[in-house]
């Protein structure tokens, strides 16, 4: 019996040390380690801020982009009226037309594709740096999903076709069309473009949720760090006492048994 108590003293001498080595380096490691990790929150908050101010301009300019299409094809859509009345008047209001559609319209759509395509690609980079700051406590949730951005460079394949029926609709040469054809091939290229727009918007309201979570983290995480820091080091104080405690004891049931 009193073997079996020597070795259950023994075994409570050894678990009670390790704690208390523990709970000595979670006391000096602690505060030690906490000026790393504001670094490191630090280095991520300056790449994020970058991207973000990336993010932001690169949908300005999408912004931009969607109103100038828009403006373009109500132009065609006004340019349009009384065509099919008169076949000398309607070769010149062709003319113009092909000229806006050529100059104005077809590479107004073509830069919205690639500006689409730059603010999906920040997307995914701002995403990814977000999801870094949610590896620590009350991190800000990442509020950026690039696949939605997917969505709206879907729906620039969906422009090329309604802007190739527009020019289809309008024709070549002396073959001209009439303003109701025109006007509803201007209409399907600006449902097209609201499609986008919305998109955009609901986009843009994401990424200013994330930035107004990413702001109050930042605002924060000082405090909190201090408050972990001093928690942590309590708590770990309070534990590694427990362990004296504990290896006193079995020191005294180890001898007298």
């Amino acid at each position: 019996m009193k073997f079996l108590g020597r070795i259950l003293g023994a075994f409570l001498l050894v678990l009670s040390a390790v704690g208390i080595v523990c709970c000595a380096a979670g006391v000096i490691g602690i505060p030690i380690g906490r000026p790393l990790v504001a670094q490191r929150i630090e280095r991520i908050d300056a790449r994020l801020d970058t991207a973000m101010q990336r993010v932001a301009s690169a949908t300005r300019d999408v912004q931009r982009a969607l109103r100038k299409a828009r403006a373009d094809v109500d132009r065609v859509d006004k340019e349009s009226v009384g065509l099919g009345s008169d076949p000398v008047k309607d070769r010149r209001t062709a003319g113009i037309l092909r000229k806006l559609i050529d100059r104005e319209v077809g590479p107004n759509i073509n830069d919205l594709g690639g500006r689409l395509a730059t603010v999906s690609d920040a997307a995914v980079v701002a995403a990814s740096l977000l999801r870094s700051f949610q590896e620590f406590p009350l991190g800000p949730a990442s509020g950026i999903d690039p696949d939605k951005l997917k969505q709206a460079s879907e729906q620039v394949w969906q422009l090329s076709a309604a802007l190739q029926k527009l020019q289809t609709t309008i024709g070549e040469g002396d073959k001209t069309a009439n303003e109701r054809d025109v006007a509803a091939a201007a209409k399907g290229i600006d449902l097209a473009l609201q499609r986008c727009q919305a998109t955009v918007d609901d986009w843009e309201s994401h990424l200013e949720a994330a930035r107004e979570a990413l702001a109050y983290f930042e605002g924060h995480v000082s405090r909190w760090l201090t408050v972990a820091t001093i928690a942590g080091t309590v708590l770990c104080a309070w534990v590694g006492l427990g362990q004296i405690s504990l290896f006193a004891h079995a020191w005294n049931w180890f001898r007298s048994t």
